[in-house]
């Protein structure tokens, strides 16, 4: 049996409602998506373009997280420098309230009186001053080594021989020994204090009794030896053997720690004692507060490598920011133990030279502390900042995409049927003055008013806007200033161009606000051929805003949802009411 026979009238218009049919099925894809291209069937170029900037986009959003995580990372390493910083702070509190507590177990000796009672009757001055004031050498000059009393017109002397030039001192505590030659001609009693209190190993003065006192600074036994010689070498193996110490009033012996008799009482201080656990307890917390200073398993205070990946890009392309941690403890920042005796590698507290070597430790390790903070403080600067660079040009590669897959913003006017008169077109304000503004039927009772738009219905002019200006009024059409004269004007557009009247327009002396200022950024882009060139201030200036005002989030939204959508007419128009916003804003605070 035959098929039927269709004739090509019925074939016509079959295939006329399968391609109506097709192109509704494209029409009503393309209003569920919002893009004109939704397949390379739609617009080659446009979407692989829009694709290509969205698998961007994509990948850049996704190295987003291990930036943050970074970030992070950093911080807690920083935020444990800090309180690591404070730990050492406390640690030099805690010796300072050390030294502040006079030692008990300093080593200390008195020598033999080096004034008499006698040269004190003679010349009218106290034992002190006599013994200070008395010349090392010999001043009589005379062949015999012999010391000579203070009289009403000599100072006196300690007899060492005038041929002896050189005078030397040696005093050792621990492993430290300070030496110190003179001349002995006018070198007084006086003139050696001064020099052992510079030594800073031990400490000296002459007392009421006239009695030259040595004091070791530490609880180590003391050497002092005192001797002289024709050179300075002569001068200083007599004083490590003491050969002039009798001179002084200390024996010779006590130039040898070994059988130095000026060693510790063995009395410790309590409140130093009691500080000892408070300072090591204090030093075990450095440790613990490095350890526990980690991020997602990566500790920098612990030695741990971070690499931040900056871009998609891989090999010698991608761009990245490795930071190699350090191993922080109180070890490693010089900060030792503290114990209650002498040990090798330990703070003796009982020992003041001890202390001032806790002393010294402690501020390098704050130097060394402040150093490291300042290298992660730069690198958590580069890392924020590509954060938000990142972020920024995710944005920018979306808003570009849109636009490359966004529905044509121009529509044509909606035809009229023949039968209608001219006169029954009604003027309509059209959305932008970059559409062609669509005519409707209607009646001709409101086809007047100033400063419109509308659709001419006669032939000459169809399908073009009607602007009227007024006397002197000015209007931008593209990238012309167009001014009125004296008279009112009447004149059409035709094709598309941005169109803003004048009072519409703002300019950089009238943006007196950060809502204005955010209208003349959207007018430029407006205006502009490439609109991209203002992207960038206006991000900051919205980033801005609306720290200062977060209540203008609808606002900011419905904006930024205009300009990615292409509608930078209407992006204005919702800047107008974020002006209006800010003046409400502005008259509330006042009124407050």
């Amino acid at each position: 049996m035959a098929g039927p026979i269709l004739s090509s009238g019925v074939r016509n218009n079959l295939l006329t409602l399968q391609q109506t049919t097709a192109q509704q099925n494209v029409i009503q894809n393309r209003l569920a998506t919002g893009k004109k291209v939704n397949s390379a069937i739609d617009n080659p170029v446009n979407y692989f373009t829009a694709a290509s900037l969205n698998e961007r986009s994509s990948q850049l959003t996704g190295l987003l997280d291990g930036i943050s995580n970074g970030i992070q990372t950093i911080q807690a390493a920083s935020k444990g420098i800090d309180a690591i910083t404070k730990l050492v702070q406390s640690l030099q509190s805690t010796v300072k309230q050390a030294q502040a507590d006079a030692a008990q177990n300093r080593p200390t000796k008195a020598g033999t009186a080096l004034a008499t009672a006698t040269e004190a009757a003679v010349t009218s001055k106290s034992l002190k001053d006599i013994a200070l004031d008395k010349s090392i050498g010999d001043i009589t000059g005379g062949t015999a080594a012999t010391a000579d009393a203070a009289t009403a017109s000599s100072s006196g002397d300690l007899g060492i021989a005038a041929a002896n030039t050189k005078l030397a001192i040696s005093i050792t505590a621990g492993n430290t020994t300070y030496t110190k030659t003179f001349d002995t001609a006018n070198t007084t009693v006086r003139d050696v204090v001064n020099e052992i209190n510079k030594s800073g190993v031990a400490t000296a003065f002459v007392d009421e009794k006239g009695q030259l006192n040595v004091k070791g600074n530490g609880s180590e036994t003391v050497g002092f030896g005192f001797g002289s010689g024709t050179d300075d070498a002569t001068a200083l193996t007599s004083a490590a053997a003491g050969g002039n110490n009798t001179a002084i009033g200390f024996a010779a012996a006590d130039a040898v720690v070994a059988t130095s008799s000026l060693t510790s009482s063995n009395i410790t201080s309590a409140v130093r004692s009691n500080l000892i656990q408070q300072f090591n307890d204090l030093r075990d917390q450095i440790d613990q507060l490095a350890k526990d200073s980690s991020f997602n398993g990566i500790n920098l205070l612990q030695g741990d490598r971070l690499s931040i990946t900056f871009n998609e890009k891989t090999g010698t392309n991608q761009t990245k920011l490795d930071i190699q941690g350090s191993t922080l403890s109180a070890d490693n920042l010089g900060i030792s133990q503290a114990t209650n005796t002498q040990l090798a590698g330990f703070f003796n507290f009982q020992n003041d030279a001890d202390l001032d070597k806790a002393t010294a430790a402690l501020t390098g390790s704050l130097t060394s502390l402040k150093s490291l903070s300042s290298t992660l403080g730069s690198n958590l600067s580069v890392a924020q900042t590509r954060q938000d660079f990142t972020k920024e040009l995710s944005n920018v590669l979306t808003q570009a995409r849109t636009i490359w897959s966004r529905p044509t913003r121009t529509r044509k006017a909606r035809a009229c049927s023949p039968s209608t008169p001219a006169s029954s077109f009604r003027r309509r304000r059209s959305r932008s003055p970059t559409r062609p503004t669509r005519a409707c039927c209607a009646s001709s009772a409101d086809a007047r008013g100033s400063g419109s738009f509308f659709l001419e219905p006669e032939g000459r002019t169809d399908m073009a806007l009607k602007v009227e200006l007024k006397p002197r009024e000015r209007i931008i059409i593209g990238q012309v200033v167009i001014r009125n004269d004296e008279q009112r004007t009447r004149f059409f557009i035709e094709g598309e161009a941005p169109i803003l009247r004048e009072k519409d327009i703002l300019t950089a002396t009238t943006a007196d606000s950060p809502a204005k200022k955010i209208y003349l950024a959207i007018q430029l882009m407006y205006l502009a051929q490439d609109p991209t060139h203002q992207h960038e201030v206006f991000f900051q200036l919205v980033r801005d805003f609306v720290q200062a005002a977060p209540s203008a989030l609808p606002h900011i939204h419905e904006i930024k949802n205009r300009i990615l959508s292409g509608d930078l007419y209407k992006a204005l128009k919702a800047a107008k009411k974020l002006i209006a916003y800010e003046a409400e804003l502005i008259e509330h605070a006042k009124r407050v």
